[in-house]
Order: structure tokens, then C-alpha cells, then sequence
């Protein structure tokens, strides 16, 4: 379902309070909200699934929705922004996006939520035609991750250098998207020494 006037209001509101997205243009927030979708969830809805490729990203706006993996039973948590109160959160299987793989995980919406979501060609087009959206849109991703329970019981104990080197062999693909600032900035590391 394409914008109204009011969800493009409140999907402005999102991209603005991320680091970065008060410097958009009106140009380049008119050309952000082109691809843009209003997503609607019932309860058990599924917003990705276990065994296929994820399709896009979105973000949330209403609702929560829960990660589960279906060969081990496990609902391992709900989605939350635990970075930013008051910031919207990125829901998607991040890691099948950027490898193009099959997910590990299904992600349902728990209750009625909404979401604006995008696909991974959009965002991929969107990277291109404005520079500092790949900023944008990453920065959220490693909020995300970087909220993860598992990335954190994985840093646990770990130097600067050794998080950097558990964060590229989780999240590879993703790796290879960010810029080295973002890298550097990402594990307070100069890039001179993140380049080591």
C-alpha cells in the first residue's frame, strides 16, 4: 500500500531522528519515500520465513514482532530498540538479505502491527542515487545488530579488535556493505587500526 500524506509525515519523522537523515534534501526524501510501502500485520502474521531468501526491510512503526526458529522450537526474542527509545526498528532477516541465502529464521508479527518496508533491490537503487542513504540505512542495521542478545553474549570478554574480527565472521555480507569509517566508528577504532 502506497503512502498517505499522514504515514509519509510519520515515515519522515523515522528517517530524520536516524544519525544522518537531517542532512537529506527535500529532493532526496521525496526520492526515499518512492519505493516505500505501508505494510499491515494481523497477529501470527509472517513477515519473512525460515528457508527463503529475505525479500526487504522495514521499519517498525507499530506493534512488535518475534524472531522464532522453527528446527529448534526457539522463540529466541522480540524485536525491540534497545539503542534508541523512541526510534523505530529495523525488522528483517538482515543476514539472508545481504547473502542473497536462505534464512535461518521466521520473523511474525505478534498482535496487529504496521510497518514501512522496502525491498532489497530499492534499497541497493537507493544507496546509489543517494549517497548518504547507505549511511542511513546501515547505521539502523547496526543498531540493531548491535542490540542482537547474541552479538552481545559473542562480545563478551572480547577487545576492540577481537569484537571487530567476531562482528566480520557473524555478519560477513553485511561487513562488506559498511564503509571503513562506519567499521572504525562501529568498535571506537581509528581506521588505521581497524585496516590491521
Amino acid at each position: 500500500m502506497e503512502l498517505n500524506e499522514y504515514q509519509k509525515i510519520m515515515f519522515l519523522d523515522i528517517i530524520r531522528a536516524i544519525p544522518g537523515g537531517k542532512d537529506l534534501s527535500e529532493k532526496e526524501e521525496i526520492r526515499i519515500m518512492e519505493p516505500i510501502h505501508f505494510l499491515e500485520f494481523w497477529d501470527g502474521k509472517a513477515y519473512s520465513m525460515e528457508g527463503t531468501v529475505s525479500g526487504g526491510l522495514s521499519f517498525l512503526n507499530t506493534g512488535m514482532f518475534k524472531i522464532t526458529n522453527v528446527k529448534t522450537k526457539s522463540c529466541t526474542e522480540k524485536l525491540r530498540d534497545l539503542n534508541f527509545p523512541g526510534y523505530n526498528i529495523m525488522v528483517g532477516n538482515i543476514d539472508s538479505l545481504f547473502s542473497r541465502t536462505p534464512a535461518h529464521t521466521s520473523i511474525h508479527s505478534v498482535g496487529n502491527s504496521t510497518s514501512f518496508g522496502f525491498g532489497y533491490t530499492d534499497i541497493m537503487n537507493l544507496k546509489k542515487d543517494i549517497p548518504c542513504f547507505g549511511g542511513i540505512i546501515f547505521q539502523m542495521i547496526i543498531n540493531s545488530l548491535m542490540a542482537h542478545p547474541n552479538l552481545i553474549r559473542s562480545f563478551e570478554g572480547l577487545d576492540k579488535m577481537e569484537k571487530r574480527i567476531q562482528f566480520n565472521m557473524m555478519y560477513p555480507d553485511i561487513a562488506k556493505e559498511l564503509t571503513l569509517i562506519q567499521l572504525a566508528s562501529l568498535f571506537e577504532l581509528s581506521k588505521t587500526t581497524y585496516k590491521k
